[in-house]
């Protein structure tokens, strides 16, 4: 797995490329506390250190990475570093790092990210079909790239070559800003040669005849009917490590019994209270208090509000959609924390310490017939500041919750019907992507989105000209379009049944847990 590169400062860190779609920083950050952070510290840390070290460069040696040369007049040869980490398992591993940065050429280094609505869409694809997921791993991934230019290294520590001499390298070091594209580009071309082709809707997901696949990085999983030859092709082709069937992915754990597949992230959230002190705290019975609202008289306070905040988005984006909207109202205010928010995310962290153990569970449903299902909400001029609502969403496939949103909205609605005909179309963009990768899948069905605002859903389905709807940006009206062409339902649900209710504001505890208990995060 990709590993976490530190800063030239050596006193901050970057987040993986795999990451940049999250505020996941400060919680990928200190996951890793207590690795060293120099290779002279890792070689004084113990025999483990001593052995990723040697097995780093046993890799580079056999995949012939660079080759030994003077530096051509002209050139500048960047540097690295040695990035350390111990992984989910235990293991140690180290990893040969280029200073990316010091490239002096600007070109297209992008590179696809599976979305993690992608990743629990296959989980519950796998648990309706009662298909197993393996994992496998491609060891020093990005090696198997091939560079676009001539790029030369100083000699790394721990690499003994001719005195006066460089490296001049032959493949895609990790670090190098085309390494995650020119890697990509090799797993691609080796995909589509194996007959698996690529979604057009995620392009990290690959199918084949009742057969899927997903690369995250240098991480696959795949499920299927039948997967013994795909796993074949890429063990010889890349030496992938077979990791059997899926249980550690992104900081997660899974788990399948009886035919549900659980999610959970209790590890992390483990560490994260041992981080800030909190194993001795009082549970909380909800994220946020009740109809919590910032008090804009709290004094500012000098604590590590961000790297809390960002550990709390991570849980919240990856499985645990229950502390959604407490998690992304608390990252609003993450240049100003006062003693206040301070405490509310405290709480949060009490809330997950009290349901540490709780799962984000897939089942299969009695009936195969495919089914999509959304629910939007608003919390119209919820935000006492700037009088802005807040969207919220949950989708559902199969009955199982793959995506859900909290996004504060962009302007200020008139009317609680406006800022539910807003969400809508927020939902409506989410829940077009979701039939996407149901279409991969080979199903097709009429998705639905459930609003509980009559006002609304007359709006969606209405063509006249409106004093209450001719200021509304007009990309929120592709709507209507969706729904008359047939593309999509839209139906009324009451408030106290509508799922998405739980992404827009702070709930009691009756109501809180009954909308968890529906989301399916159990014990």
């Amino acid at each position: 797995s990709q590993i976490v590169t530190r800063s030239q400062s050596g006193t901050g860190t970057r987040p993986p490329a795999k990451y940049k779609d999250f505020n996941l920083y400060s919680a990928y950050c200190f996951s890793a506390d207590g690795d060293p952070t120099t290779y002279n510290e890792a070689i004084k840390g113990g025999d483990e250190w001593k052995e990723a070290i040697a097995k780093e460069l046993r890799a580079h040696k056999d995949h012939g990475t660079w080759m030994e040369c003077y530096l051509p007049e002209g050139k500048t040869a960047i540097e690295t570093r040695w990035v350390f980490r111990t992984k989910q398992d235990g293991t140690k591993k180290a990893r040969l790092v280029a200073k990316g940065y010091q490239e002096e050429d600007v070109f297209n280094a992008y590179a696809p990210v599976a979305r993690t609505s992608t990743i629990r869409m296959l989980f519950s694809h796998a648990v309706q079909k009662n298909w197993d997921i393996t994992q496998m791993d491609i060891p020093t991934a990005f090696l198997n790239g091939d560079l676009s230019k001539d790029i030369y290294i100083r000699v790394p520590k721990g690499v003994k070559i001719n005195q006066g001499n460089t490296l001049k390298l032959n493949k895609a070091l990790y670090g190098l800003r085309e390494a995650p594209r020119r890697w990509n580009e090799c797993f691609d071309a080796f995909s589509q040669e194996i007959g698996l082709s690529r979604s057009p809707h995620d392009f990290c997901l690959y199918l084949g005849p009742e057969v899927l696949l997903l690369v995250w990085v240098d991480d696959i999983l795949i499920t299927g009917r039948d997967v013994s030859k795909i796993v074949d092709s890429f063990q010889r082709r890349f030496n992938a490590k077979n990791l059997g069937q899926l249980e550690h992915f992104l900081g997660t754990t899974v788990t399948r019994a009886e035919g549900d597949l659980k999610i959970t992230q209790a590890d992390f959230i483990g560490r994260v209270i041992l981080k800030f002190n909190m194993e001795n705290s009082i549970e909380s019975p909800t994220p946020l208090e009740p109809n919590f609202q910032v008090d804009s008289t709290s004094k500012p306070a000098d604590v590590p509000y961000r790297v809390l905040v960002g550990s709390l988005m991570y849980v919240a984006t990856i499985s645990r959609p229950d502390i959604m909207f407490a998690a992304s109202f608390l990252s609003r205010y993450l240049d100003k924390p006062t003693e206040q928010l301070w405490k509310a995310a405290k709480r949060v962290l009490k809330y997950l310490k009290g349901t540490q153990h709780h799962s984000l569970t897939y089942r299969k449903l009695k009936d195969d017939i495919p089914a999509l299902i959304a629910y939007s909400d608003a919390d119209w001029a919820g935000g006492r500041s700037d009088r802005k609502s807040v969207s919220g969403s949950v989708i559902l496939h199969y009955g199982n919750v793959v995506s859900w949103a909290s996004r504060k909205q962009p302007s200020v609605a008139l009317s609680t019907a406006e800022a539910e005909y807003i969400a809508a179309a927020a939902t409506a963009s989410d829940l077009i992507y979701a039939r996407g990768i149901m279409s991969d899948f080979g199903e097709s069905c009429l998705p639905v989105i459930m609003i509980d605002n009559q006002s609304a859903i007359k709006m969606i389905h209405s063509y006249e000209n409106s004093k209450r709807t001719k200021h509304i940006d007009i990309k929120v009206h592709f709507i209507k379009d969706i729904v008359a062409n047939n593309e999509m339902k839209i139906y009324f649900v009451k408030s106290e049944s509508n799922l998405a209710d739980v992404m827009t504001k702070s709930l009691g505890n009756i109501r809180f847990s009954k909308f968890k208990q529906n989301l399916r995060i159990l014990v």
